[in-house]
């Protein structure tokens, strides 16, 4: 899924940190966080220097707050915690999470505006 940066994003893009220094929150679908967001420069998946930028978070029940929990949607961020969004809530396919044991993967795609 391809997450758009909303005017914050593109701010902190021009002029304070690499879309690698952000995390990715996943979210039930009412925006309620499921477990720590996740540092983008640990799980990326693309060369560097290339765009789009894709990054795949892997997850499992054991890294959720509560179960059961359904993954709807991916935001990001600046900090580890706490800010404001760089992105909208962007929905994802569902990742429904029973058992402590149970995986999966959020796999996102940043694209990088193109420089004029």
């Amino acid at each position: 899924m391809t997450v758009n940066l909303n005017e914050n994003g593109y701010e902190a893009l021009r002029e304070r940190t690499p879309v690698i220094e952000w995390y990715a929150e996943l979210q039930k679908a009412d925006g309620t966080p499921v477990c720590d967001r996740f540092a983008l420069a640990s799980y990326r998946t693309s060369a560097a220097g290339v765009t789009p930028m894709t990054f795949s978070l892997p997850v499992t029940g054991a890294d959720c707050a509560s179960l059961p929990v359904q993954i709807e949607q991916v935001q990001l961020f600046e900090a580890a915690s706490g800010g404001d969004p760089l992105s909208a809530a962007e929905s994802v396919e569902p990742l429904l999470l029973v058992l402590a044991a149970d995986t999966g993967a959020v796999v996102l795609t940043i694209t990088l505006p193109a420089v004029a």
